[in-house]
């Protein structure tokens, strides 16, 4: 009777297989994400200037494509095949940031002559063109979430539950990718293989949402308007935007720490992106059992964002004792 009644309202439980893909397209996409603070730290001639830009141009797609597929996402008769061709729009655009960044030059030269010995624009507009660059494929990853929560929830009930069991398993996906570059990737098969990698994920992902997608969904389905009262309030929008800030600023400062420590910028970057989505996966699951628990959303808020609060007083004492500790060994 559960099974029906959910049916009749538009809601299913998740493919497992469609947790296994997720988890896929997120170790690509953290692979992306390393390979392109490596690029960029080419390309900006500095470590600290290419991780803030990587983290930069990584969040702002996503941002924009959940923006942007989060409007449309309601109107899609067949989510699934929807999210592959986000894979493939991602694979494919993925091939094109580095030809971009080598036809930049002629840009920096002629900036160059215009702004003098302007260095904060120079870098300001190599940042711009950095996050340009990557701006479609990180907009299409960024639509992933959105699409598929559609899929699960379409009507926006339960939509916490439904899709944040997708969202962990997409950052655990992530922490594994983001450390297989440095540790497995670069060092067996180089830069260049490691984006093939990537770039073959987002096409085997998108063939498996087809074959998902043939298997689910049914033939011809009307999409479903969206629950009533479900869109967030001003003050909640606020609030997620400064925490978001906050927690990539931190991740910043948090890879400019850990150069301290080891000196090869992409595994400490990719040290403290591995951390950082290790917590965002467990805390997402935490989450989403508490809300099974009928635990007030309001109230989970509250409490990861004090806790959050209390970390970022607590850590900047903490890590110099780290650091002694790790220089005596």
């Amino acid at each position: 009777p559960a099974a029906a009644d959910r049916a009749g309202r538009g809601e299913r439980q998740a493919p497992a297989a469609l947790y296994g893909l997720f988890f896929l397209t997120g170790a690509a996409a953290l692979a992306y994400e390393i390979l392109w603070m490596r690029g960029f730290a080419i390309f900006l001639g500095a470590t600290a200037p290419a991780a803030a830009a990587a983290l930069a141009a990584f969040f702002v797609g996503f941002g924009f494509g959940s923006y942007l597929l989060g409007r449309f996402a309601p109107r899609l008769r067949r989510p699934l095949r929807a999210f592959a061709l986000l894979e493939i729009i991602t694979g494919a655009s993925a091939l094109a940031v580095e030809p971009l960044l080598r036809a930049t030059p002629p840009v920096l030269t002629w900036l160059s002559d215009a702004a003098g010995d302007s260095a904060a624009l120079q870098l300001a507009v190599k940042v711009a063109l950095a996050i340009a660059s990557v701006l479609i494929p990180a907009t299409a990853m960024g639509g992933t979430l959105p699409v598929l929560a559609q899929f699960v929830a379409p009507r926006g009930e339960s939509l916490g539950v439904r899709s944040g069991g997708l969202y962990a398993v997409n950052m655990w996906g992530a922490c594994a990718g983001a450390l297989a570059v440095p540790a497995v990737l670069l060092p067996a098969i180089g830069a260049t293989g490691a984006l093939g990698a990537a770039i073959t994920i987002n096409f085997l992902v998108a063939a498996g949402a087809v074959l998902l997608d043939r298997s689910n969904e049914p033939a011809k389905r009307e999409p479903s308007p969206p629950a009533q009262g479900t869109r967030p309030s001003r003050e909640t929008l606020i609030l997620a935007a400064v925490s978001g800030g906050i927690t990539l600023a931190l991740e910043a400062l948090g890879s400019r720490a850990f150069a301290l420590i080891h000196e090869n910028s992409v595994y400490s970057f990719a040290t403290v992106v591995a951390v950082l989505l290790a917590g965002l996966a467990s805390g997402a699951a935490a989450a989403r059992r508490a809300l099974r628990r009928r635990v007030a959303p309001r109230a989970l808020a509250s409490i990861g964002w004090a806790g959050a609060g209390v970390w970022m007083v607590v850590l900047p004492a903490l890590f110099p004792a780290w650091l002694t500790g790790v220089a005596l060994a």
